[in-house]
């Protein structure tokens, strides 16, 4: 399933790190990148001797938590209109560009966005085409426009029945 990009200089695999508990999961790098592999257990000694370095983790893991939830709610919305748009919201919100007061720029592939929500590549197509029409998304080439936020309420359904 996909998740969300990592931006350079995130950490990943922190969850397992310090819960030393697997966490499998997969990453695929799109472009030369350098990693940089921290010892667990110098990890936990820093954050127990430094209260600062201990309260940054805290926040990267409750961040990550949270996007994990919401990202979530999103995915087991009743209808896959509101699935998608739940996760266009959400990618853009992370990974996205700011765009205006309430938009966000997003590149993303329709097969990406298949993916996250669990359906083909045809379907997520039409319900684009939906939320474009209900005014929610705005399409372009290699961008998908998104209007609002995670705040804001999906639609019970854009399609015409």
């Amino acid at each position: 399933v996909f998740f969300r990009w990592h931006v350079p200089g995130e950490p990943a695999g922190l969850i397992s790190a310090v819960s030393d508990l697997p966490l499998p999961v997969d990453a695929v790098a799109f472009d030369d990148c350098e990693t940089l592999q921290v010892d667990r257990e110098i990890l936990l000694a820093m954050m127990r001797a430094d209260g600062d370095v201990a309260l940054a983790v805290a926040r990267l893991l409750a961040k990550h938590t949270y996007d994990t939830v919401n990202l979530v709610r999103m995915r087991t919305e009743s209808n896959l209109n509101a699935r998608v748009l739940g996760v266009l919201r959400h990618l853009a919100v992370v990974n996205g560009s700011p765009h205006g007061p309430a938009a966000w720029s997003l590149s993303v592939s329709q097969r990406d966005i298949a993916g996250a929500v669990g359906a083909s590549r045809q379907r997520v197509n039409a319900e684009l085409r939906a939320l474009e029409q209900a005014g929610h998304i705005q399409l372009g080439y290699n961008r998908i426009l998104v209007i609002g936020g995670p705040w804001a309420n999906p639609p019970a359904s854009t399609k015409k029945r």
